[in-house]
């Protein structure tokens, strides 16, 4: 409304925002969203996503799609670490939300040796998650401030985030990179391609989260040698990316000395 209003430029950054799947008991609300959704992919001048899929969706919806994922962040290796209980200790980013098995992971715990601890951030109490039922090698941290965030992330040995959702890439993923930390992904075509070193990708049932860990663990020199392999090359793609969105602003507004 205020870019026909005012006729300026827009870019807009709609990351993985599309909600392909829903709830089908807030139906009209979905309806509603992907109603606006459409009209602001049909009048942005620009739409950044995060994924090849996603631009092709864009374009055929009658926008103007690119492609930029989100930038390694660039964060500090505490010299302070936790000291973790387990001989082998995955820190899981959870938010205990519908497209995270986590149900699965506390399943898959009980397949493990016990001295395999599974680190679990996030409120479970939302998801009725009873503390006194869960596997001995689970701990379940609750919600976990940035700085304490930042400590399990560092101190575990690997870092395991997972999702339901196609098309969709996890904030997690990109941080445990920073970091250079192996990884347990899901099984998923956008995570695969973008995320395509020094990780195993799983299903999400217990049995083939179980084999994931084992085969990380069995071959975790490997792994590490890759992630820090990936990081360097996703850092250089960043910056392909987005000097190719740069070059695209002033062909949109007709500004040859155009800059982001």
């Amino acid at each position: 409304m205020m870019k026909n209003r005012f006729g300026f430029y827009l870019v807009a950054d709609r990351h993985t925002n599309f909600a392909f799947r829903y709830s089908k008991s807030y139906k009209f609300k979905w309806v509603l969203y992907r109603v606006i959704s459409n009209i602001t992919i049909r009048h942005s001048d620009l739409m950044i996503v995060t994924n090849p899929f996603l631009k092709e969706f864009v374009d055929c919806m009658g926008g103007n799609g690119i492609v930029l994922p989100d930038k390694i962040p660039a964060l500090q290796d505490p010299k302070k670490k936790k000291k973790l209980q387990g001989q082998f200790n995955i820190f899981f980013i959870c938010t205990f939300s519908d497209d995270e098995p986590f149900r699965e992971v506390l399943e898959a715990a009980n397949l493990l040796p016990s001295d395999w601890v599974i680190y679990v951030s996030g409120n479970y109490k939302k998801a009725n998650v009873q503390p006194d039922r869960v596997p001995k090698n689970v701990v379940l941290l609750g919600f976990v401030e940035e700085d304490d965030y930042l400590y399990y992330l560092s101190s575990a040995d690997a870092v395991m985030v997972l999702t339901t959702l196609d098309y969709t890439l996890n904030c997690g993923a990109y941080e445990s990179v920073a970091l250079n930390k192996p990884m347990v992904l899901s099984y998923k075509k956008t995570i695969m391609s973008y995320f395509d070193k020094g990780a195993v990708y799983v299903e999400p049932v217990a049995q083939s989260i179980v084999e994931g860990i084992e085969s990380l663990f069995e071959n975790f020199e490997t792994f590490e040698k890759e992630i820090k392999e990936l990081k360097c090359e996703l850092e250089l793609s960043w910056k392909k990316q987005f000097s190719n969105i740069e070059s695209k602003i002033p062909s949109l507004t007709g500004d040859s000395a155009g800059k982001l």
